[in-house]
């Protein structure tokens, strides 16, 4: 007889037990209590001055990026937040050649390829890119990393012109992203913009790349 109620208790335990942990499916399902699009137009630049050419290469990009905002609560009643796949809206990128750093005047290049890429700016985790054309997904020069895939775009343009300009009307070009944190402290993602010029003056040419800084959005 004792040995039956040992066991009554022992499932009286398991019960309370069942009763008091949350299903699995409840545990894995947050709820939404808010979500957006986070926008920021952003003008980035950069300039590097060239001895091959005797110009100072300067470029200036510009754009729209777009990050989609969660914010969710648990079952226990804890706030968290992300901040998912950055999209790049319809980059520009000009050129502008002068004859020193320090001046507005315009100084001629025969012709310049201009290459602008996206990465995100951090070299490790886990990351993928898409892209519509005309922007492109391949191994590219990127600022924080060196050669690695990144989102870019080429263009080969003829002169003589002392400015130079590269549109990707209705282009998007995404970084496959996901950033989260609890709610009482800061997210935060970016996303590297590399610059590539190939500058050339009658014969000689030259090969530069230029930084143009991070993008980011923090919440």
């Amino acid at each position: 007889m004792k040995k039956s109620i040992m066991s009554i208790a022992a499932a009286g335990v398991l019960v309370v037990g069942l009763l008091l942990s949350p299903s699995p499916a409840t545990a894995a399902s947050p709820t939404i209590v808010e979500k957006s699009t986070k926008t920021v137009n952003f003008t980035k630049t950069g300039q590097y001055y060239s001895s091959a050419v005797k110009r100072c290469l300067k470029v200036k990009v510009t754009g729209t990026m777009k990050v989609q905002y969660v914010r969710s609560t648990d079952y226990l009643g804890n706030d968290y937040q992300s901040l998912t796949n950055p999209t790049i809206h319809a980059p520009k990128m000009v050129l502008s050649t002068t004859s020193s750093c320090s001046t507005s005047a315009g100084a001629n290049l025969s012709s310049a390829k201009l290459t602008q890429t996206f990465s995100y700016y951090a070299c490790g985790g886990s990351v993928s890119y898409s892209a519509g054309y005309p922007l492109s997904v391949g191994i590219s020069w990127t600022p924080e990393c060196g050669n690695r895939q990144a989102i870019n775009r080429s263009m080969e343009l003829s002169g003589p012109a002392s400015v130079f300009t590269q549109a990707n009307s209705n282009s998007v070009g995404t970084v496959k992203k996901v950033v989260s944190g609890r709610t009482s402290t800061s997210v935060k993602t970016c996303v590297a913009v590399g610059t590539l010029v190939t500058a050339r003056v009658g014969s000689t040419g030259d090969n530069v790349k230029i930084d143009a800084g991070d993008i980011c959005v923090t919440v």
